[in-house]
């Protein structure tokens, strides 16, 4: 049997399993954010009310634990997926594909991070009331679910980690082109909008979603279903060769 035949079959294994794995992990993340985010802490925080997000977290404790566990779970699947498409895109473009893990990598820390910090110490709050008095617990909490609401330092290493690894995708052509150029299209977006929101934050919630967290949704969404279902396949990518010299 031709060696060649052998290696190109394996290598078109070991991409099937990467791209499912991503593609598995993009859906994962994103219903657990949905989840999470949308669906549990919604219900709990109330901006410019300190005291009824600390009434409201008191009788919904256990939701709230269940929403930053899912959290750090989220930020912990990014590193797999950011790692499965490392794998697959390592062939387009070594550095690039290095430069995206590294910078998904950091997203997933510092998310962690922000996310056990401000969801944790609420909790801590809640139980030592009566050491740090009803007002200053209540402002401390209030607090610290701003910062939650603050991820904008999150979203410029994902926005310009999605985006190169959506260029890789687009440049190989390894799945439809129209995917991932708006995959390129909103991780830049939510590149731009992450400092300006920094400089100048109060951008209401509406442009938010409209601007950047439901084309996010749907395009890992489909991009998810796309890698689980079709995978990837680069019969169409020609790598330039070095000529020689």
């Amino acid at each position: 049997m031709d060696s060649n035949s052998d290696t190109a079959n394996s290598s078109d294994r070991t991409m099937a399993i990467y791209a499912r794995i991503a593609g598995l992990t993009y859906l994962i993340t994103i219903l657990l954010n949905v989840f999470s985010v949308d669906y549990i802490e919604s219900d709990i925080f109330v901006p410019g009310a300190d005291r009824a997000t600390v009434s409201r977290l008191a009788d919904n404790e256990m939701r709230f634990r269940v929403c930053v566990a899912s959290e750090i779970i989220t930020y912990a699947l990014v590193i797999p997926l950011a790692h499965a498409l490392y794998i697959i895109l390592k062939r387009v473009n070594k550095n690039l594909a290095l430069l995206a893990l590294l910078l998904r990598v950091a997203e997933a820390i510092i998310g962690a991070t922000i996310a056990m910090l401000s969801g944790i110490i609420p909790l801590l709050l809640l139980d030592g009331e009566a050491a740090f008095g009803q007002k200053y617990m209540e402002a401390l909490t209030g607090l610290f679910f701003q910062v939650r609401e603050g991820w904008d330092v999150v979203m410029l290493f994902y926005g310009a980690g999605g985006a190169i690894f959506c260029y890789l995708l687009f440049k190989s052509k390894c799945i439809p082109r129209i995917i991932s150029a708006w995959g390129v299209i909103i991780y830049l977006v939510l590149l731009i909008l992450a400092p300006v929101n920094i400089i100048k934050p109060g951008l209401s919630e509406f442009v938010e979603w409209v601007a950047i967290w439901i084309p996010l949704i749907f395009f890992e969404v489909v991009i998810g279903v796309w890698l689980l279902v079709w995978g990837v396949d680069f019969k169409l990518y020609i790598p330039k060769v070095r000529a020689k010299e």
